[in-house]
């Protein structure tokens, strides 16, 4: 009996720490995208933070900590981050807010590019920025739905 508590006790502490590793967007020190959009009557403000391991947060106040979505495909992720990089979003810097406004924030060791444009007035806005913002709300959609 006592030969057989010994393993069995190495098998759950071998399963425990098999877990992955569950970080919040301000525990986090890799690459991650923190974008949304807010403003109008309310000012209210939808937050999201897509870190590069997957995990994907949203707030609907500035005022309140990020709550955890579903895990995002690390291919999904790859392909968004592959994307930043191939157009070098991660160097764009501009502030062009107007009553309502998306934004993007590209964050990498610990310093980051915001980007914030007037939804109703996207000339100036570069077109792979624009089709970033629409590739990552589609990804909150696909993460509500699950």
């Amino acid at each position: 009996m006592r030969t057989f508590i010994l393993p069995a006790f190495i098998c759950v502490l071998v399963m425990f720490s098999c877990k992955s590793q569950q970080y919040t967007p301000d525990s986090y020190e890799q690459r991650q995208i923190v974008f949304g959009g807010g403003g109008g009557f309310t000012g209210a403000v939808d937050t999201y933070c897509l870190l590069d391991n997957g995990q994907l947060f949203h707030k609907a106040d500035l005022n309140v900590p990020f709550e955890k979505m579903k895990k995002v495909p690390k291919k999904s992720v790859k392909a968004l981050f592959d994307y930043i990089d191939e157009h070098e979003l991660n160097k764009l810097s501009f502030s062009r807010p107007g009553n309502m406004y998306s934004f993007v924030d590209i964050k990498e060791n610990n310093k980051g590019q915001h980007v914030v444009w007037d939804q109703s007035n996207t000339e100036k806005v570069p077109a792979e920025l624009i089709s970033l913002h629409k590739r990552l709300m589609n990804v909150v959609k696909g993460a509500a739905t699950k």
